[in-house]
């Protein structure tokens, strides 16, 4: 309820959908809402349509986190928890994490790893966009991840159905035929 008072989907999805999508939208939410990027960033992945990931990490660990419902749809890999999970080292959010000057000037970074080194699960040629930024006192670091190349929810759900049948074909298959302690 308190996010559709403070950031309404009736001004705050064109605005989303006029920039790209990412930490650009992050800062136009809260610009345009004067609200803090952690309240912005959890809007967007509201609000998003694309496979989309915010989260915020303290010391190089995850606090919490909003997943987008085209993320969300992915299945299994990507509603796991993430809280207390170690962000990548190749990532610009660890990167952030290990320079408290950096961090505390607001500063940003970015990398571009697979979506496997962020989800354990993901498909291992996804690829994860990240762009993180320094909240100075507060002391944290805010990640948006954009997974660009997923599928759309449907083809993830067939893909799940799929590696579903394969994995019960497969475990039918294992077992003895004709004998009865199988």
């Amino acid at each position: 309820f308190a996010s559709e008072l403070l950031v309404p989907t009736t001004f705050a999805r064109p605005l989303i959908e006029r920039g790209a999508v990412g930490m650009q939208s992050v800062l136009l939410l809260r610009d345009a809402f004067d609200v803090s990027l952690s309240c912005a960033a959890i809007r967007l992945a509201q609000l998003t349509d694309g496979p989309l990931i915010v989260g915020l990490a303290k010391d190089g660990a995850v606090e919490w986190t909003a997943r987008s419902r085209a993320l969300w749809a992915q299945g299994g890999w990507a509603r796991r928890s993430w809280k207390q999970a170690w962000v990548p080292r190749r990532s610009g959010t660890s990167r952030l994490a290990g320079d408290a000057t950096r961090r505390r000037a607001g500063a940003d970074d970015g990398s571009e790893l697979l979506a496997c080194e962020w989800c354990e699960g993901a498909p291992p040629s996804a690829v994860a966009v990240e762009e993180a930024v320094g909240l100075g006192t507060y002391d944290r670091v805010l990640t948006v991840i954009r997974f660009p190349d997923l599928p759309d929810a449907d083809t993830a759900y067939l893909i799940e159905e799929r590696e579903e049948r394969d994995a019960r074909q497969a475990r039918d298959s294992s077992g003895r035929r004709g004998d009865w302690r199988a």
